[in-house]
């Protein structure tokens, strides 16, 4: 009895120190299973006070609250990004939004004004129509592409709604996975040459954050989809109203503005911009001599504007800001789209293709936590976006999975 006694007390010793190794375990273990929710919150956290102490422009204060947050997933169903939603005083404050996608949480854009454009879109959606029940996913691809998401159909086709487009849609979102991920690899080729440029800048400089504008920028409700009457198409046209309204309110070319409606009408006409599909646009030459003709109309002359077909890195448009000019940049991306009795499919495969550009505007940029943005004029915010350039630049377009082979097609603009 002795020796079993003995051997009982061995053993309970052995679970007592195996309890105490467990025990001085538990605050490592506990990063390990931090929630992604967590760890994502700690970031946003982290970035809002970078922000608020170092960005000039910043609206926010230690008194901003969060008003919304909206969580999104890619086509397997995992979180990859968040946004969040700000307010003073009850008022509408901007949003930061999130990707993780990648090795942790990392800054994808943020805004001091008004509401996230897609997060807006979804709360406003009449979720007692028929078409949205059931459908509680955000699946983000990327870009603009938001999309609520269903249950998949006897054809592996998920039932979702295209938040951005307003319209019902169909994905294959095995094929979607499979797109994405080359995305998400060449984002994160994108932001490791990016970190490196941003780490060597900001030691150079001795600085957290460097933000650049081109001079006098500021004081302008941007144009937009919405603020006007364009049918949700035509960003080049809106790109270019906000560049004229600059020029006038900023730098003294007054006639080049009246109304954002009025340069937005002629430009639309200048820079033949048709109805395609869903929606409608041009390309990057057509917008480039449309512009230059609405400002030789005007009575000015653009001797220093230049279109760059290829060759466009982060210091080229280093280079144009510090110049003090703004850009027009375009990317063009596939579009994986089938239109089938008014409606939209999404499958990469044996289906029609589309070449899809987005234009935005960009008025300066910025090193902010080893990550470089670019200040835009998005076509969505009437405010500027600070846009991560590693993602708009691998995923920027509407509808589009993965960029083709086509290169950025920027416009840095001056008037003289």
């Amino acid at each position: 009895m002795k020796r079993a006694k003995t051997t009982f007390m061995k053993r309970g010793i052995s679970i007592l120190l195996s309890l105490t190794m467990l025990a001085l375990l538990l605050p490592a273990r506990s990063v390990l299973a931090e929630t992604v929710e967590d760890s994502a919150a700690q970031k946003e956290e982290s970035y809002r006070q970078i922000i608020i102490r170092d960005v000039p422009e910043c609206t926010w204060t230690s008194d901003t609250e969060i008003s919304h947050t909206t969580e999104l997933c890619d086509p397997e169903g995992n979180v990859n990004g968040y946004i969040y939603e700000y307010e003073n005083d009850g008022e509408p404050a901007g949003y930061l939004q999130l990707d993780l996608s990648m090795d942790g949480p990392v800054l994808d854009c943020y805004c001091f004004g008004g509401e996230h454009p897609a997060a807006k879109e979804i709360r406003e959606l009449p979720t007692t129509v028929s078409e949205n029940s059931g459908k509680e996913k955000v699946l983000y691809l990327g870009g603009y592409s938001y999309f609520l998401l269903g249950e998949e159909n006897d054809e592996g086709l998920a039932e979702a709604y295209d938040v951005m487009n307003h319209n019902q849609a169909f994905i294959d979102c095995g094929k979607a996975a499979e797109m994405y991920q080359a995305d998400v690899s060449a984002k994160e080729q994108a932001f490791a040459q990016q970190t490196a440029i941003s780490n060597s800048t900001m030691s150079a400089q001795s600085a957290n954050t460097i933000t650049k504008l081109v001079p006098s920028f500021g004081g302008l409700t941007l144009a937009t989809y919405t603020n006007m009457s364009t049918q949700s198409y035509g960003c080049g046209a809106i790109c270019g109203t906000n560049i004229c309204m600059y020029w006038s309110k900023c730098r003294g070319k007054t006639g080049l503005f009246t109304t954002s409606q009025a340069v937005y009408d002629n430009l639309k006409g200048k820079m033949d911009i048709q109805q395609i599909g869903l929606g409608g646009g041009t390309n990057g030459p057509k917008a480039y001599n449309g512009l230059k003709a609405y400002v030789a109309e005007k009575g000015y002359s653009t001797s220093a504007a230049t279109y760059l077909g290829s060759g466009y890195s982060w210091n080229w448009i280093v280079s144009a800001i510090n110049a003090g000019h703004p850009v027009i940049q375009s990317a063009c991306y596939n579009k994986t789209t089938q239109y089938i009795n008014g409606k939209v499919i999404y499958v990469p495969e044996g289906k029609k293709y589309h070449e899809d550009h987005h234009f935005v505007a960009v008025f300066g940029y910025q090193y902010i936590d080893v990550v470089n943005t670019l200040i835009i004029a998005d076509c969505h915010s009437s405010s500027t976006v600070y846009k991560a350039y590693a993602i708009l630049t691998s995923q920027m377009g509407w509808d589009g999975f993965t960029p083709i082979a086509m290169p950025y097609q920027p416009i840095a603009f001056y008037v003289v």
